[in-house]
């Protein structure tokens, strides 16, 4: 299973050629969506400039995929990762930490475009085309 950062349906949304590149490379695999990145996507829609069709874009979106939520288990997992990533001055944001979190947790394979930052947590399979 192939987890999605929020980036790369930001770029599909968008139809990006980026995005394009994405949504062909995934086609007839097996995706979900971290219950983070769901979030992202929403507060994007709500704080853009067209927020209802952007509300709507997202609303349809997220309703082909399996969420995958943020848990107990997943909060141990993001707790390791932050103080490990804390101790080698490697810090990223927040919400990277829960989607790896998720991702750990549930065995997956995470896919996004913002890899510098996802590289720096060991365990983490990260995939970017």
């Amino acid at each position: 299973m192939i987890l999605l950062d929020s980036n790369i349906f930001i770029n599909i949304l968008r139809k990006k050629p980026r995005g394009k590149e994405w949504k062909d490379f995934l086609h007839n695999k097996s995706i979900g969506l971290p219950s983070i990145g769901v979030f992202e996507l929403f507060l994007g829609a709500e704080l853009s400039q067209n927020r209802e069709k952007n509300l709507n874009s997202v609303k349809e979106l997220v309703q082909n995929y399996p969420i995958f939520p943020f848990s107990t288990k997943s909060g141990y997992i993001a707790a390791q990762i932050y103080a490990k990533l804390q101790k080698t001055g490697q810090l990223i944001e927040i919400n990277d930490i829960y989607i790896a979190a998720i991702t750990l947790e549930n065995d997956c394979t995470l896919a996004t475009d913002n890899i510098k930052h996802f590289k720096r947590i060991e365990a983490l399979d990260v995939l970017s085309i």
